[in-house]
């Protein structure tokens, strides 16, 4: 068995979001990221550095291995596209990290440069870095988590497109929660776009939630609906079948 996909899978956590991701494309939305960090800096996760990175998720698991996904995020509704698409939409792989690494020692000790430009560069690379295992966005300090499993890919702006919706910087935990609503409501403005051929699976989660897909992809979608039709399966069936 391929221990991973030619496809790129997203979940989500309604039907209405699945929904709109295939009319308008994957909505720009910030990310609470909790970053390694090498032993010398600190012993305790509370301190570890926290950013919200603007992006969109995937994930290249095998179909088998769905249910790692749906579980962990609890998002029973998953649309996957040809990984074809992402590599040429500029997804990559996420660099996954361990504090006890080189790379992590060398990252933290160049993130104190004076240089703004080094310091655009840093925060790019680590908006494509995860930690390996441990650490958790939502929860601390999990020994049984394990993000690698997740074999995630990402799609994060370009300088140029954040600063065409007014926004010039990442941001993190201790801004005001009116600067952080303002900044969320710009990223939504950006949409990671593809082609309805390019959809291979509409995953979601009953068959009355199928039923329902179906005739929202044959009401707008008239000429591509019999092809978006045969691209829908349910949980179950992804865990039987599969």
């Amino acid at each position: 068995m391929a221990i991973s996909s030619n496809s790129l899978f997203h979940a989500t956590q309604s039907l209405d979001n699945l929904k709109s991701i295939i009319k308008q494309g994957f909505r720009v939305n910030y990310c609470l990221e909790t970053l390694s960090v090498p032993p010398s800096s600190s012993e305790d996760v509370a301190v570890a550095p926290v950013i919200y990175f603007p992006m969109v998720s995937f994930s290249d698991i095998p179909l088998s291995e769905i249910d790692y996904i749906t579980t962990k995020y609890q998002a029973q509704y998953i649309i996957g596209l040809q990984k074809a698409w992402g590599i040429n939409s500029g997804l990559n792989p996420v660099l996954y990290t361990q504090s006890n690494s080189l790379l992590v020692k060398y990252l933290t000790e160049h993130q104190e440069q004076n240089s703004a430009t080094d310091d655009r560069l840093l925060r790019y690379i680590l908006g494509y870095t995860k930690n390996y295992k441990g650490l958790h966005r939502k929860s601390g300090f999990q020994d049984d988590n394990t993000p690698y499993n997740e074999k995630e890919w990402r799609y994060i702006p370009t300088d140029e497109q954040l600063k065409s919706i007014g926004i010039h910087s990442d941001f993190t935990e201790n801004l005001p929660v009116t600067e952080k609503h303002l900044l969320t409501s710009k990223i939504q403005k950006l949409y990671l776009k593809f082609n309805l051929d390019e959809i291979k699976y509409l995953i979601v989660n009953t068959n009355e939630d199928a039923e329902h897909l179906i005739v929202y992809l044959q009401t707008h979608f008239k000429r591509h609906s019999a092809r978006l039709i045969s691209c829908i399966f349910t949980l179950n069936q992804i865990n039987t079948d599969f």
